[in-house]
């Protein structure tokens, strides 16, 4: 879609406007999807042109550019329709065009709440995820904030952070404790067939490449775990929380030489992890 109205443009100087629907003969295997999953590709494409062209985000925005096959997010997202999307027996999912699929919920929703969407994601180590929206009737906020309760946090790159008491937040080093393993796991990856550039990869060299996937997303899990707690813990202890601000991916260049201590730290996860629990602590209350 995005190349038709890039072609649309230079031949006519205006963006035509393209369907998803045009491209099912052409491209068969875009039928075994629901038609809501290419419908948001759509709305995805125009909200990129809206924010392209529009003066508030053109800086921040540049024009549309083409998804990567090897690095972009495989991920879908599909609307509920009269139950086309539901959880079923707490052991299932019910998806367009699948039909009931066995999950793990994580977390069970109340009658009360409507499910309108449902995105399914596949990570590196080839598992699957689905992360579902509801919608339920606005909290009354009644939660009174007491600024005296307060407390100030200060990054640090041997413990995440440091408090105005003088605790420091974490001494974890996932990566760092999971470098040995991972360096054994990479190492033999290198020597197979297919390591090479422009090398037919062997079916060994897949099985050890989903290998270090695993691993790689065993320490994001462990981080994602730990910070996720400690943001809760925080969220639930003060009022008023002030962080100190910092641009992260300056400070891990190769010119300060810390680059994967900083990134290990997870410091600017953290701080939108703070953010989301602080506002869910005073929607909830």
């Amino acid at each position: 879609m995005l190349s038709d109205k890039i072609e649309g443009y230079k031949a006519t100087g205006k963006f035509p406007s393209v369907m998803p629907a045009r491209y099912k003969n052409d491209y068969p295997f875009l039928k075994e999807v629901d038609r809501l999953a290419l419908a948001n590709v759509q709305l995805n494409l125009q909200s990129a042109f809206r924010n392209c062209f529009s003066k508030s985000m053109k800086k921040k925005n540049g024009f549309p550019k083409f998804k990567s096959s090897k690095h972009s997010c495989k991920a879908h997202t599909t609307n509920n329709q009269k139950g086309t999307v539901a959880i079923i027996d707490d052991k299932y999912i019910k998806l367009p065009k699948i039909g009931k699929v066995k999950a793990f919920i994580h977390r069970n929703p109340d009658d009360s709440w409507v499910i309108k969407s449902a995105t399914v994601s596949q990570e590196s180590d080839v598992k699957y995820y689905i992360s579902g929206l509801f919608e339920f009737d606005k909290v009354e906020n009644a939660y009174m904030v007491d600024k005296t309760n307060a407390i100030r946090l200060d990054y640090a790159s041997d413990g995440l952070y440091v408090d105005s008491n003088g605790n420091v937040g974490t001494a974890q080093k996932y990566y760092r404790e999971n470098h040995d393993k991972l360096v054994k796991a990479q190492r033999k990856l290198s020597r197979m067939q297919g390591s090479k550039k422009y090398e037919v990869k062997s079916n060994n060299y897949m099985k050890q490449l989903r290998k270090v996937n695993r691993i790689h997303r065993h320490i994001a899990n462990q981080r994602l775990d730990n910070l996720h707690k400690i943001s809760t813990e925080i969220a639930n202890q003060y009022d008023v929380i002030c962080v100190e601000s910092l641009n992260i991916r300056s400070m891990s260049n190769k010119g300060f030489g810390n680059g994967k201590a900083t990134m290990d730290n997870g410091y600017g996860m953290f701080l939108s992890m703070l953010s989301i629990s602080c506002l869910m602590e005073i929607s909830v209350l």
